[in-house]
């Protein structure tokens, strides 16, 4: 995805509160109002939130690390984490985050020391996501449209073992509830832009 695209995102999630969701106008594919919505976000609004300082994020198949490092630098998310399965996309992350705080990746500009301070914050892993016992994190984020469905079916698993509050997801909720995930809501829809040119929907979901 674009810089600009996971920009919108994350200020779109900054400000996910009561304030501008009920009384709003819902995406086309909500079909018919959502009754519990304004329930659900009335009694715990400010947890759906991504909160410098304090909401925790994981990318879950995080590639090269970009989104990872834009929520801890843009975002200022208090843990940012990435798993990538792909051990050469992983050890690429991992060069590229040592690239980026050493200012060897000067098409970009210099980074300043605060900037480089949150980069060494930044969790970076190979390995296979559905093997985690549960995912412990405020916002997951998954491109998850080259996931197979077996792999979509195992974290379904495993995000209704966890204690999420908001998923990003480019799957809809009705394919989400065909693999047994549990206890959401679909929120919005966001149109995200890949560097190649490419319109996909991101979707925004809250744990009941």
């Amino acid at each position: 995805m674009t810089a600009g695209s996971i920009e919108k995102l994350f200020i779109f999630l900054r400000g996910l509160d009561i304030e501008n969701l009920v009384g709003v106008e819902l995406p086309p594919i909500l079909s018919t109002p959502n009754k519990n919505l304004k329930d659900c976000i009335h009694h715990n609004h400010s947890k759906y939130r991504m909160i410098p300082g304090q909401s925790t994020f994981i990318d879950i198949g995080s590639g090269y690390g970009k989104v990872v490092f834009h929520a801890k630098i843009s975002a200022d998310v208090s843990r940012s984490v990435g798993i990538e399965y792909v051990p050469a996309r992983a050890q690429m992350a991992v060069k590229i985050q040592k690239d980026l705080i050493g200012n060897e990746m000067k098409d970009i500009g210099i980074l300043d020391d605060i900037a480089k301070t949150k980069l060494h914050d930044c969790s970076l892993y190979e390995g296979d996501a559905t093997a985690w016992e549960s995912f412990e994190y405020s916002h997951v984020y998954m491109y998850d449209r080259v996931f197979s469905k077996n792999t979509l079916l195992l974290l379904a698993k495993k995000l209704n073992q966890s204690s999420y509050s908001v998923l990003i997801s480019y799957r809809r909720l009705e394919e989400w509830k065909k693999l047994g995930l549990k206890s959401i809501q679909l929120v919005r829809s966001i149109t995200m832009r890949t560097t190649g040119g490419q319109n996909f929907k991101a979707y925004i979901f809250i744990r009941e």
